[in-house]
C-alpha cells in the first residue's frame, strides 16, 4: 500500500478535505493533492506532525510493505477525530452541567418563595428548591460539571502525555 493510498484512506477515514488537512498540517491544498496523486512526498518535517495527526507512524506511513492491517495491530491510542468528539461531549456535558446550575441560581434568586420548615426560614434559592421539590437538581448540576470537567481535563492530560515517544 503506497503512501498515497495510506493518506487518502486516513484522510477518508477523519472526514478530513484535503484544504482541513492542508490547514492543519501548515502547507497548501496543492500539495496534498500531489501527495495523494502520488506524484510527490511530504518533506521531513511535515511526515511526523501527519503520522501524529492520524495516530500512525511514519515507519508505516512511508512503508509500502505494511498494510492497513498492519496499522491497525500497532494502533494505539485516539485519532484527532476521536479526541474531537471526546472534546465536544465533554464540552457539552460541562455546558448542561453550568447552565443547570446558572438558571437554578437565577429563576431561584429571583422568585419571591418564602419556605418555613422546622422553624427554618428560607428564601431564594433554598426556598425554590425545597418548594418545588427538586433538591435532586443541584446535585445533577454539579455532577454534570464535574464529569465535563474531568473529561476535557483527562483528554489535555492523554495529549500531553502522547507527546513522548
Amino acid at each position: 500500500m503506497t503512501f498515497s493510498e495510506k493518506l487518502i484512506r486516513l484522510r477518508k477515514r477523519e472526514g478530513l478535505s484535503q484544504e482541513a488537512l492542508a490547514e492543519m498540517l501548515g502547507v497548501s491544498r496543492q500539495a496534498v493533492s500531489r501527495w495523494e496523486q502520488g506524484t510527490a512526498l511530504p518533506d521531513g518535517g511535515k511526515l511526523l506532525p501527519c503520522a501524529r495527526q492520524f495516530g500512525v507512524s511514519v515507519d508505516w506511513l512511508l512503508d509500502e510493505g505494511q498494510g492497513w492491517e498492519a496499522q491497525r495491530s500497532k494502533a494505539k491510542g485516539m485519532t484527532v477525530h476521536q479526541q474531537g468528539i471526546v472534546r465536544t461531549v465533554s464540552g457539552a456535558v460541562l455546558g448542561a452541567g453550568l447552565f443547570v446550575l446558572l438558571e437554578l441560581l437565577v429563576v431561584g434568586s429571583s422568585s419571591n418563595i418564602y419556605v418555613s420548615e422546622n422553624g427554618k426560614k428560607f428564601i431564594g434559592v433554598a426556598a425554590f428548591v425545597r418548594y418545588y421539590h427538586v433538591e435532586w437538581l443541584p446535585i445533577v448540576g454539579g455532577v454534570l460539571v464535574l464529569l465535563g470537567a474531568a473529561g476535557l481535563v483527562w483528554l489535555k492530560l492523554w495529549q500531553w502525555w502522547h507527546q513522548f515517544p
